[in-house]
């Protein structure tokens, strides 16, 4: 019996071998793909709120494009009433997280940034996430039309 539970715990530990193997692949594939391929990187400055300018450093991939659609799915959720209060306080949560992620400022955190939220009106952060989208989407359409004009130049 002992021969068989030996066994069992042979296959189980080169499956689990096998399998982080497997990933330590995927991952490098993965890695050496989104290094020449990783989505635009864009670098901008944005006034963020009146009198409030901070600059802005992100990576426009799969996974930043992710972050903004679930904000934007769960804020159309609770405008329509399909959820509660505490929808509410998730899409905050989430904004917060996403504007601390691309304001290349350590003094702008998800707390910081939460806190905005609690000690005034939604709306603000709100008003915080649309500037830092819309500087985002300015610098990507001027990148495009600068890549643009010089090849109409060529």
């Amino acid at each position: 019996m002992a021969d068989i539970t030996d066994k069992g715990q042979e296959l189980i530990e080169e499956a689990n071998e096998s399998y982080e193997e497997r990933k330590e692949k995927q991952k490098k594939i993965v890695d050496d793909i989104s290094q020449d391929h990783g989505g635009e990187h864009i670098q901008t400055k944005c006034e963020i709120a009146p009198g409030y300018t901070v600059d802005i450093d992100v990576q426009v991939n799969g996974r930043f494009v992710e972050k903004m659609a679930s904000v934007e799915e769960l804020t159309k959720r609770v405008e329509n009433g399909e959820d509660t209060a505490m929808g509410a306080s998730e899409i905050m949560d989430k904004a917060a997280q996403l504007l601390a992620d691309v304001v290349d400022n350590s003094d702008w955190d998800k707390d910081l940034f939460y806190n905005i939220y609690l000690d005034s009106s939604p709306d603000v952060l709100g008003g915080m996430f649309e500037a830092v989208g819309g500087a985002i989407n300015r610098e990507r359409k001027r990148k495009e039309e600068g890549i643009g004009g010089f090849r109409q130049n060529e």
